[in-house]
């Protein structure tokens, strides 16, 4: 997905994937992850997610990077105080209240710019790409997370004849072929609801996964 289709998305402000709530998975599953409050967490493609927010009150400092300006700027001014801006390598910089958010390029980070992290968060950051580019997303996540860190990974699965994404589904195979290499696999929960798409009623399972870098 090319990102000038998200740059545009966040302009026409057309975010339909961001939650005004927390994710009830996240709710109820982070805190078997078993992570320290104070222990660093990395949410890739984090938008303006208001998860932050309450892994942030758990006691975790967030690092977050996001393609557009507009959902980091429309984040720090919901959190308020005082956000330091720099550059580290090729990415804009904004650090404050316990979030180090990173402007650009995915791609881009290294383990310099990342540092130590013990966990990773993804709602809407895998299901957000197309098949050509996960394995390369997942390939960056291995090099940049340390042995015994630990992710939370939510997924979607549907009919592709039924609709088209993004977001795109991601069935359990995917998961094991992106993951099962270097990763413990543990599926914590799946629940499913109808939507409306294009006039058609499409099932829609959501999915949870534990994930351990081994």
């Amino acid at each position: 997905m090319e990102a000038e289709f998200w740059q545009k998305k966040w302009r026409n402000d057309q975010i339909g994937f961001h939650l005004d709530e927390q994710h009830p998975y996240l709710l109820k599953y982070w805190d078997q992850l078993g992570l320290e409050g104070s222990g660093r967490v990395f949410v890739p493609l984090c938008g303006k997610s208001n998860d932050m927010v309450w892994l942030r009150a758990q006691g975790h400092e967030l690092l977050g990077i996001e393609f557009s300006p507009i959902a980091i700027d429309s984040f720090c001014k919901h959190i308020g105080g005082e956000f330091i801006a720099d550059q580290v390598g090729v990415l804009n910089r904004y650090t404050g209240q316990g979030y180090s958010l990173l402007v650009g390029d995915y791609f881009a980070l290294d383990r310099n710019i990342v540092g130590a992290v013990a966990g990773l968060y993804d709602r809407a950051s895998l299901i957000a790409l197309p098949e050509t580019m996960r394995a390369d997303y997942v390939a960056l996540q291995r090099e940049l997370l340390p042995i015994g860190a630990q992710i939370l990974l939510i997924t979607i699965e549907y009919d592709q004849s039924e609709m088209s994404g993004p977001p795109f589904p991601i069935g359990a195979s995917v998961v094991n072929s992106l993951y099962a290499d270097w990763c413990d696999i543990e599926l914590l929960e799946s629940s499913s609801e109808v939507v409306e798409s294009s006039n058609k009623s499409v099932d829609i399972i959501e999915c949870c996964y534990r994930l351990r870098v081994r």
